[in-house]
């Protein structure tokens, strides 16, 4: 009988532990603002887009320059590409877009942010690796979108990709 008591008050305080809990979640975001709820609720609707492309035995300061260079990303990527400190402007028909350099490796890397975007955890990845086995080049988009963007970027990261493939004869 002794035990089951202990297991029964080992329950109880588990579950007003997690009631605690709750009870502070809930005042928390009780005290957000309007402004903050939105914000946090964007960033909960956030997905990962993560694609990898094979390059075959392509360079990589081939394909670092294509993804890095404005000469490069007009081949592939958008009519025109700019270039201002860390700002990049990107120039498709009627279309311009800005992002901003957050971080790069030269030869490995770059992560950009879209300048339009408030979430300031989103961001687009372009990360170029080399398979161990088959010594294959690999370009890996990655990028974090609201969901119901994520079919349409899948579709237009691949044909974009496909015209660097293409460049690059793969």
């Amino acid at each position: 009988m002794r035990t089951y008591i202990s297991v029964v008050n080992d329950k109880a305080e588990k579950i007003i532990a997690g009631l605690d809990i709750a009870e502070t979640v809930e005042n928390k975001i009780n005290s957000f603002s309007n402004a903050e709820l939105e914000k946090l609720l964007m960033a909960l609707m956030k997905k990962e887009l993560k694609q990898e492309y094979i390059f075959n035995k392509v360079p990589t300061n081939l394909l670092w320059n294509s993804i890095s260079t404005p000469d490069g990303l007009e081949q592939w990527f958008c009519d025109e590409a700019s270039v201002d400190g860390d700002t990049y402007t990107f120039k498709w028909d009627d279309e311009e877009a800005q992002a901003v350099l957050k971080q790069s490796r030269v030869g490995v890397y770059m992560r950009f942010h879209w300048a339009d975007d408030d979430d300031p955890k989103s961001s687009f990845e372009l990360r170029i690796s080399v398979d161990e086995l088959t010594r294959d080049v690999i370009l890996t988009v990655t990028e974090t979108l609201d969901e119901e963007e994520y079919n349409d970027a899948l579709e237009l990261w691949d044909l974009q990709v496909s015209v660097l493939k293409t460049k690059y004869g793969v």
